[in-house]
């Protein structure tokens, strides 16, 4: 929409006999203009899901996570494009340099034209935000949540949160998101049924990493493994263990829509990561065959038992160290 457009459908707005068509109209002039001179509102240009584009970044730059790649777009797409019950809630379970934090990226930047730097857009980090687990600590802080996730949703009701490491988080906390996830059509006069919440999590590693092995061990494809598979055992797992799901009341009311795994990355998909850092860090860095395996081998894999042929196969810390070895051969 041009300045033109923008001043001359106002001009025909007060000409209009129904005012509250006026206001309507009026709003969507203001959203236009505002995002004529890039000051970003709670409008679907900025807020808009772009589905074609999210599954394509998904599929050019996340390795080895065939579950995520079905399953997130489909879920993040129902939650948008159709009238919900409730807010999204996801949680990412897997081991280090799996992808969850980079996932958490790709979702912010095609939800939100401003991605992470959206003022629409929370990040809560453990250490940074909650790194204190005395009970006046604590009390605080579920205030804070509180007043920030209310206030904000309040301002856009598309926001999205992600919580990050959440089985470091102090137990007990994450119990005052419960009004926000369950199925209200409003709380306190807040509709928070367009917002996403999020938490990535090393909790259930082990127990991705036992039905991932005994799976290749019974010869079975990959892409046979499904989320069912896990999302008993992964909420089970949270619900017992320390830090911030423990007792929570998030999974005794089953308002996380999903817990989705990511699982071990298998040393090709390492390989993949080593030659995507080597064409992001510096053209001259050619990524021949030789050379990415070379760094791919440097990198740590797990040994099970002796007699297991899936010995070396699994990456120990994922994609998480690849960007370090890069730098150090090129």
């Amino acid at each position: 929409m041009s300045w033109f457009t923008v001043f001359y459908t106002a001009f025909v707005c007060v000409g209009l006999a129904t005012p509250s068509l006026c206001f309507f109209q009026f709003q969507s002039i203001k959203n236009h203009a505002l995002n004529i001179v890039g000051r970003e509102t709670c409008s679907d240009y900025w807020t808009s899901f772009n589905l074609t584009h999210f599954d394509r970044a998904l599929q050019a730059h996340l390795f080895g996570q065939h579950l995520v790649e079905q399953y997130l777009p489909k879920l993040v797409k129902s939650h948008r494009r159709s009238p919900s019950s409730k807010a999204l809630a996801i949680a990412l379970h897997g081991s280090t340099g799996t992808g969850k934090t980079f996932v958490t990226k790709l979702l912010a930047e095609h939800l939100l034209r401003r991605g992470e730097h959206s003022a629409f857009f929370h990040r809560f980090i453990s250490y940074l935000h909650f790194p204190l687990s005395e009970e006046s600590a604590v009390r605080r802080y579920k205030e804070q949540l509180r007043t920030w996730i209310r206030g904000n949703v309040s301002a856009c009701g598309s926001s999205l949160f992600v919580f990050e490491e959440v089985d470091k988080f102090p137990e007990g906390l994450l119990n005052e998101i419960l009004p926000f996830v369950e199925h209200y059509a409003h709380v306190d006069g807040i509709d928070y049924r367009n917002a996403m919440f999020v938490f990535t999590t090393n909790l259930g590693t082990k127990e991705i990493a036992k039905q991932v092995r005994q799976h290749y061990e019974e010869r079975k494809s990959r892409v046979e493994l499904t989320p069912g598979v896990f999302d008993s055992v992964l909420a089970k797992h949270s619900y017992q263990s320390d830090g911030g799901l423990k007792y929570s009341s998030l999974l005794k009311k089953h308002v996380i829509d999903l817990h989705l795994p990511f699982l071990l990355l298998e040393r090709k998909h390492i390989k993949k990561c080593v030659e995507a850092e080597m064409k992001r860090f510096d053209s001259e860095c050619k990524p021949t065959q030789g050379r990415v395996a070379a760094i791919a081998n440097e990198l740590d894999y797990y040994e099970f038992s002796e007699d297991s042929f899936v010995n070396g196969l699994f990456s120990m810390t994922g994609c998480k160290k690849v960007a370090a070895q890069v730098r150090i051969h090129c």
